[in-house]
């Protein structure tokens, strides 16, 4: 078996990916932008987190607080699957995020870097090609 192959459940993986978790300066106010966004709940919150139920892909937003100072450069930013990308631009400033840019894809696509209300950025994506899709965590029969 080729150590690479994630066919079969993620026999091949070292794990998935569950959570991104997010320091911030007000972890209550990012969970109710990243609730409206994704349309899901807080499921946990203590004093030092925020947890979030996941989203239809299975990966879940958790916030903890933090005073430290906001790197210079970006880190890491997440992609967020849409199927209408300019209305999801809209809606997404009309949560209180806000526009960074546009990336013009060498495809002919283009996707959106947007950033939430303490500035971190993500991406507003269109659907993978039918190709690459998989079987969505939320989609599955329970």
């Amino acid at each position: 078996m080729d150590d690479h192959d994630t066919t079969s459940g993620g026999v091949g993986a070292v794990g998935w990916m569950r959570s991104l978790v997010v320091d911030a300066a007000d972890p209550d106010r990012l969970a109710r932008f990243w609730c409206d966004v994704l349309d899901v709940e807080v499921v946990e919150r203590e004093s030092d987190w925020v947890q979030l139920s996941p989203d239809p892909g299975g990966t879940f937003f958790a916030f903890q607080p933090s005073d430290r100072p906001r790197p210079d450069s970006l880190v890491a930013r997440p992609d967020i699957e849409v199927t209408d990308i300019d209305a999801a631009r809209d809606r997404v400033i009309g949560y209180g995020g806000t526009y960074v840019r546009t990336i013009q894809e060498m495809k002919g696509d283009h996707h959106y870097v947007m950033a939430d209300p303490e500035g971190n950025e993500f991406c507003l994506v269109q659907p993978l090609p039918p190709e690459l899709r998989r079987e969505r965590w939320g989609d599955r029969a329970r």
